[in-house]
C-alpha cells in the first residue's frame, strides 16, 4: 500500500536553502494545530519529536512525513492541544525535534499489525486504541531493531489510530532479515497482550 503524502503542507522549497530546519504553525478550530517542519534532522529525530510533543500532552490526530534525500524532511501533523499543558504558540517545535528525549512512549495498545518487505524497505501499518505517546512508542520499538522511517502516515479516528510506516536500516540500507524477523515477533507479542488483557 503505498503511503499519501498529499496532505504534507509545507513551505519546504527546492535548492539548498530547503535543509535549514524551519516550522511553521497555523491555530485551527476545537483547540487544534497544524505543525509543519521541514529541513535536515537528525536521524531518529521522528522518534524524539513525537515523545516531546507526549512529554507537553500534545496527540497527534493525524500526519504525514516523508523523507525527501539524505536527511532532509517534509512533515506535517495536526494537534489536539485540548489537554496540553503549555499552548502551543509558546512551544518551540524546531527545539522538540532537535531534542533527545529520554522518554520511550508508551507501550503501544496493538489491535493489529501488518508487516510487509517492499524492495529494500519494510511497511508496517498497525490499528490500536488512541493513546498520548503511542506513536513515540512504535518508533522508539523500531530504532531498538534499528530500523528508521523514512515516511510515514498516522491517523487518529473515533478512538482508534491506524498508522502506517515504511522503515529502512541506518543510513537508507535495507532491513536485515534478523530485524525483519525481531520487529514481527515483538509487534506481534505486543498484539497477543493485548488480546489476553481484553
Amino acid at each position: 500500500m503505498s503511503i499519501r503524502t498529499d496532505k504534507i503542507h509545507s513551505e519546504l522549497s527546492p535548492g539548498a536553502a530547503a535543509t535549514k530546519p524551519g516550522f511553521t504553525l497555523a491555530s485551527k478550530r476545537d483547540g487544534r494545530y497544524e505543525v509543519s517542519l521541514q529541513g535536515r534532522f537528525l536521524p531518529g529525530w521522528l522518534g524524539e519529536f513525537s515523545a516531546a510533543l507526549a512529554d507537553h500532552q500534545l496527540s497527534i490526530l493525524a500526519g504525514n512525513a516523508r523523507r525527501i534525500s539524505s536527511s532532509v524532511w517534509q512533515a506535517c501533523f495536526e494537534l489536539d492541544a485540548s489537554t496540553a499543558g503549555t499552548k502551543p504558540d509558546h512551544i518551540d517545535f524546531l527545539a522538540l525535534a532537535s531534542s533527545r528525549s529520554a522518554a520511550k512512549g508508551v507501550a503501544p495498545d496493538l489491535e493489529a499489525v501488518r508487516v510487509v518487505e517492499e524492495g529494500d524497505a519494510l511497511l508496517v501499518e498497525v490499528n490500536g486504541a488512541d493513546q498520548i505517546g503511542f506513536l513515540a512508542g512504535l518508533l522508539k520499538r523500531f530504532a531498538f531493531y534499528s530500523l528508521f522511517p523514512v515516511e510515514l502516515e498516522v491517523e487518529t479516528a473515533g478512538g482508534q489510530i491506524s498508522d502506517r510506516i515504511r522503515l529502512k536500516g541506518i543510513g537508507g540500507t535495507a532491513p536485515s532479515a534478523e530485524a525483519v524477523d525481531a520487529l514481527r515477533k515483538g509487534l506481534q507479542e505486543l498484539a497477543g497482550n493485548r488480546a489476553r488483557n481484553h
